[in-house]
């Protein structure tokens, strides 16, 4: 049966078009020829005039479908090229597909029916690749999705602040303190500022925003173990309005197995399935009263036939194809390659959506962007256009053989897998036959025909010669399971659990538990070797999923975009994405289990005890963050305000009770080292004389000392007053406490000051003790030698005194 084209969608009403649904998918349509009726043809669209040749490539990046500038006769043409490109690619990788295949249905344990040795023999599947599979999700997408985490914005370069410069010279402004700062472009900080408002954005995205997203996620690290990787599709749906990345089965997506990795090759063909529902609404998409074509983004066509095509498989399952459902999907072949459509002898970046049954083409659209189409300047040579890659590659394993296709358990634990089936049958059915018995009976030994029945307490007749039964009974020695056979058996189950990274310390075995956390550390490690590399290949290809989102999001956002932050709604503009880098997963590739991030937090929390030069906040937070704690910033004590003040005085204090009593010391050591002067002969005066010029620079040095201690001390009063106005916040209570301890703090500072000063006026009563022969008397904490000579008065015999001091002489 043909497929139509008409010039109408299928219920626009039109006379070309069928009377009804029913029509329009009945297998028994009186449209039973091979092609659509002449006058029924659709008739292509003038293509708008451009310029240059850039300006026309430039013009249909917009559009929702070039199909129909395109005539009837080459669109047939390239959808029978679409198909029959498809074919060849899917036939590359028949081989692939049949194991993925089979390794799948091991993971569902889905058995079938075995013949041999006999009907109804043991079919049983051991859940290896079942078990392998489950542990990988179940590690993986913690590690992925983090609480309400996802993404995290980069930061390019210094974050130091961007300074506005005029003449080459950066701009000031006056401060808040009447000096000049400068005025920032981009403040300091505001680089990560931006980075988190972005990270935080398309975590909400694609948590809130994109709803399919995490349950796709969950079933794609499900699925990738098995058949050996995944791929996400991050594209700008324009039914929705709205950027999407959706869940694509590789067993979905078909390229050339020979190319030479998923990015290089020529084609990619994704399987798509279509109710007749979804084919009306992309007929009708973009339609409405000011549409000058009349088409939207899919060409209308009469579907002659219902069903789908029972030669394809979607998800490794066959295609039903029951032709009186009038709801059954169709299948569509979308495929992302290149294609000449302007003549220019250079293929462009197309999508092209084909009806797989009819090969008739309904859809194509121009894969790229302006910034990446490289042109004369002139616009009417193209040099190179670089295609928009909407499909991101989840890679399990990389590929063995060359190939472009990754490999999963599935693929190396299948062998295994089968042996193990095959022992654990064999098991089985010898244990079956051996408790079921069985052999032979001498027709010397008459027994009835038929069954034999046995009941407590009675016998049953035979007919015999007089000789023994058992002599005329032989059974069969079925010896059952073996003993060697089951010694194999766990070898080869120890062996796959090695491939498939399943050991005790990943399970959660408690025998650890009272281990020091260097050794968990070092155990988990040494058992995550296999399961590490995969996640690394897993954050890789997450980071550039999210990249593609991103970049979405810099062309599609249009002015402010509002997002909801618990019971906060934040908003976020076309601006700052424009001013935005990169992103990447919250996600830490060298750290995917709970275990691992306690044990490092703990490790972290012990090498910064009573560490001054460790911030203790961030270390808490880390620990906290490692425990899966919510609300952490309510944990701490808000920010005092008076804090800095607080410290400040406390510091000023301290210093000028310090300085009063080395001011003390020094005091009583000049007095004595005076008296002793006065004992002293003529050859020792002089040395006296120098000792007590250094003491006396010294008093005066720790004099001024005391004296700005008092000073900043009552900039400590000041500091006080300020704090009274800062502290009304946090009521009344707390503000007297730091009232308090600021008065107490400039009161030591003061009364340390006056004691050095009441100290220095007054005489103490001290004793000399008369120097020995040929020794000088030496103060405490005298220097061995002066640094600085001051000459005496002539024919006095006394020396400058400070000014604090001159009562005390």
């Amino acid at each position: 049966m043909g497929i139509e084209r008409v010039s109408a969608s299928p219920l626009s009403g039109a006379e070309s078009g069928p009377e009804s649904v029913a029509d329009m998918f009945d297998p028994l349509n009186a449209n039973d020829d091979d092609g659509p009726a002449e006058e029924e043809l659709r008739e292509p669209q003038a293509r708008p005039e451009a310029e240059t040749l850039l300006a026309s490539l430039i013009a249909q990046i917009d559009d929702i479908n070039l199909a129909r500038y395109v005539d009837n006769t080459d669109l047939d043409q390239i959808g029978a090229q679409v198909i029959r490109e498809y074919e060849i690619d899917k036939n590359s990788r028949a081989e692939w597909e049949e194991e993925a295949e089979k390794a799948l249905r091991f993971a569902k344990q889905k058995t079938t029916p075995k013949t041999y040795p006999w009907p109804g023999a043991s079919s049983m599947i051991f859940p290896l690749i079942t078990q392998a599979t489950i542990e990988f999700g179940a590690r993986t997408m913690p590690a992925i999705i983090q609480g309400k985490n996802v993404v995290k914005g980069v930061v390019w370069g210094s974050d130091k602040g961007t300074p506005v410069e005029r003449n080459g010279q950066p701009m000031t402004q006056p401060g808040p303190n009447g000096q000049p700062q400068p005025v920032w472009l981009i403040p300091p900080g505001g680089k990560r500022e931006l980075a988190d408002k972005i990270g935080e954005h398309m975590s909400w995205q694609l948590l809130s925003d994109m709803k399919e997203w995490k349950s796709q996620t969950d079933a794609m690290i499900h699925q990738m173990p098995i058949v050996g990787g995944a791929a996400r599709k991050t594209f700008f749906d324009v039914m929705e309005d709205k950027s999407r990345s959706l869940f694509v089965s590789i067993l979905n997506l078909v390229w050339n197995r020979y190319a030479p990795s998923f990015d290089t090759a020529p084609r990619h063909s994704e399987k798509v399935l279509l109710y007749p529902f979804e084919i009306i609404q992309r007929e009708r998409a973009g339609i409405d009263e000011s549409s000058e074509n009349g088409e939207g983004m899919f060409l209308p066509l009469v579907y002659a036939a219902a069903g789908t095509d029972s030669s394809e498989k979607f998800d490794g399952r066959e295609l039903g194809s029951d032709g009186w459902d009038e709801d059954a999907p169709h299948l569509f072949i979308e495929q992302h390659r290149r294609l000449d459509l302007d003549g220019d002898g250079y293929p462009e970046p197309y999508i092209i959506t084909v009806h797989h049954r009819s090969c008739k083409v309904v859809r194509i659209v121009a894969n790229y962007c302006e910034k990446g189409i490289k042109a004369s300047k002139d616009g009417d040579t193209i040099f190179a256009i670089e295609k928009d890659a909407q499909y991101t590659l989840y890679p399990f394993l990389p590929p063995f053989d060359g190939g472009s296709y990754p490999n999963g358990f599935g693929h190396l634990l299948l062998p295994l897998n089968d042996a193990i089936n095959t022992t654990l049958n064999q098991s089985f059915d010898a244990g079956h036959l051996q408790n079921a018995g069985g052999g032979f009976v001498s027709n010397e030994l008459g027994l009835p025909s038929g069954q034999t029945l046995f009941q407590v307490g009675k016998f049953t007749r035979v007919t015999t010669k007089g000789a023994a039964i058992r002599d005329s009974v032989f059974p069969l020695p079925f010896n059952g399971p073996s003993p060697v056979l089951f010694q194999i058996l766990g070898f080869i189950v120890t062996a796959a659990k090695e491939i498939g990274a399943v050991g005790n310390i990943l399970s959660g075995d408690a025998a650890i538990a009272n281990a020091p956390p260097t050794t968990v550390l070092a155990l988990i490690e040494q058992g995550m070797k296999v399961y590490t590399s995969i996640y690394e290949r897993v954050f890789t290809s997450l980071e550039a999923e999210l990249n593609k989102l991103h970049n979405l999001n810099k062309r599609h956002i249009k002015d402010t975009v509002k997002y909801d932050i618990g019971d906060e709604s934040r908003e976020i503009s076309a601006a700052d994405y424009a001013r935005s880098g990169a992103v990447q997963p919250v996600a830490d590739p060298k750290m995917t289990t709970d275990m691992q991030k306690l044990v490092r937090s703990q490790i972290l929390q012990t090498t910064s005890q009573n560490n001054p030069l460790i911030n203790q906040k961030e270390v808490l937070t880390r620990v906290y963050e490692a425990a899966n704690i919510e609300r952490i910033e309510d944990l701490f004590v808000p920010e005092d305000p008076n804090a800095q003040a607080f410290a400040m005085a406390m510091q000023q204090a301290t210093l000028g009770k310090l300085r009063a009593e080395e001011l003390e010391k020094q005091t009583h050591a000049f007095l004595n080292m005076s008296l002793a002067r006065k004992n002293s002969s003529a050859a020792e005066e002089a040395a006296i004389e120098q000792q007590l010029t250094f003491m006396r620079q010294k008093i005066e040095a720790l004099n001024t000392q005391a004296k700005f201690a008092a000073i900043d001390s009552k900039q400590a009063m000041q500091a006080r007053e300020h704090a009274h106005q800062l502290g009304m916040a946090l009521g009344d209570r707390h503000h007297e406490m730091v009232s308090d301890a600021v008065q107490h703090a400039r009161d030591l500072a003061m009364q340390g000051a006056q004691d050095a000063q009441a100290t220095a006026q007054q005489p103490l009563p001290v004793q000399p003790t008369p120097a020995p022969a040929g020794a000088l008397p030496m103060a405490p904490d005298a220097p061995a030698g002066p640094d600085v000579t001051t000459p005496s008065s002539p024919g006095t015999g006394n020396t400058d005194v400070p000014g604090d001091l001159a009562g005390a002489m």
